[in-house]
Parts: C-alpha cells; sequence; structure tokens
C-alpha cells in the first residue's frame, strides 16, 4: 500500500506550524513576565520613595 505524496508534505506542514506556534506562545509568556517583574520593581521603587517622604523630616530647627 502505498502512501499519498501529500501526506508527508501535511504531516511536515503540521509539525512546523507546531514548533513556530509553540515559539511565539514562549515569547507572549516571557514578555508577560517581564512586564509583571518591571511593574513590580517600579512599585517597590516609588513604595521606597514614599515611604522615606513619611519618614523624613518635615523641618528643621
Amino acid at each position: 500500500m502505498q502512501v499519498s505524496v501529500w501526506v508527508p508534505i501535511i504531516v511536515g506542514l503540521i509539525g512546523v506550524l507546531g514548533v513556530v506556534a509553540g515559539q511565539l506562545v514562549t515569547t507572549w509568556r516571557e514578555r508577560t513576565r517581564e512586564a509583571a517583574a518591571f511593574r513590580r520593581a517600579d512599585q517597590i521603587y516609588w513604595r521606597d520613595k514614599r515611604l522615606d517622604a513619611c519618614l523624613a523630616p518635615s523641618w528643621s530647627p
């Protein structure tokens, strides 16, 4: 029984599309993770600035 020439081509295309889709998902997740880390670092920075401003003496004699 012979396999049509289109079967390996279709299987190959499905494989390539799977690899490309996997790479796109990985890239999207990495960017999301980096953006969350940046937001967290920015929140910590401004929280520390507000704390310093609250704890600093408001006047000096």
